[in-house]
């Protein structure tokens, strides 16, 4: 819409240049109405969206809460499990945190350590599942995790009071050290966790394979 009224502005203003007849001068004014219309609609959908996006980030901040370390604990057990067993496991997450993880659009104006959070939590929920909407969501997540650490200088939040309302800094009490930190392992680990999922797959396989008469006799 605001590509729409650029054009259409652009062009009342090169007709206000030509030599003007009642007719034209009657067309241009309605012009301009319509396009004060359009301004004004464009601008009440913009606080609608302005609104609808700070609800849904007090969404996030109302379900995640203020330490996200026991959510990445679960994440982790349940990736662990997997990997030992070869079978998948159910994150055990309440179901209103796994919602919200699992949707877009990304918040704003949330601490990286949320979006790290969805990051994990969407690889871990691809590699035992295969769920291909997951695998986009944890490519989107880790990049925009990644850009809000870079626009923070890598550190906590900049806004002290939402460092201690939101708790940026809980996830250092989780074993994967400080929320940064974590981060930067989280994209590394994207090789070793495909790698355990291989071979959690192939042990699946070789549990489910039926023996061969070679293994009978033996």
């Amino acid at each position: 819409m605001k590509l729409m009224e650029l054009s259409l502005s652009a062009f009342l203003e090169q007709r206000k240049q030509l030599p003007q007849t009642e007719w034209s001068t009657t067309e241009i004014e309605n012009r301009e109405n319509t396009l004060v219309s359009m301004r004004e609609t464009r601008k009440k959908y913009q606080r609608v969206v302005v609104k609808l996006k700070t609800k849904w980030s007090n969404k996030w901040k109302k379900h995640l809460g203020n330490d996200v370390g026991p959510h990445f604990e679960m994440i982790e057990f349940a990736f662990k499990e997997f990997v030992r067993t070869g079978h998948a496991q159910k994150i055990d997450l309440p179901a209103k945190v796994m919602k919200v993880l699992a949707k877009l659009p990304i918040p704003e104006n949330v601490p990286p350590a949320y979006l790290e959070l969805a990051a994990r939590f969407n690889q871990v929920h691809h590699v035992m599942w295969e769920v291909a909407k997951s695998l986009t969501l944890y490519n989107m997540y880790k990049d925009a995790a990644s850009a809000a650490r870079l626009s923070e200088g890598a550190g906590p939040s900049s806004n002290p009071v939402m460092n201690e309302h939101i708790g940026v800094n809980s996830v250092a009490a989780y074993d994967h050290g400080s929320s940064s930190s974590h981060f930067q392992g989280l994209s590394q680990d994207t090789s070793r966790t495909m790698t355990e999922h291989g071979q959690a797959r192939s042990r699946r396989n070789r549990q489910r394979r039926p023996p061969s008469p070679r293994d009978m006799l033996e």
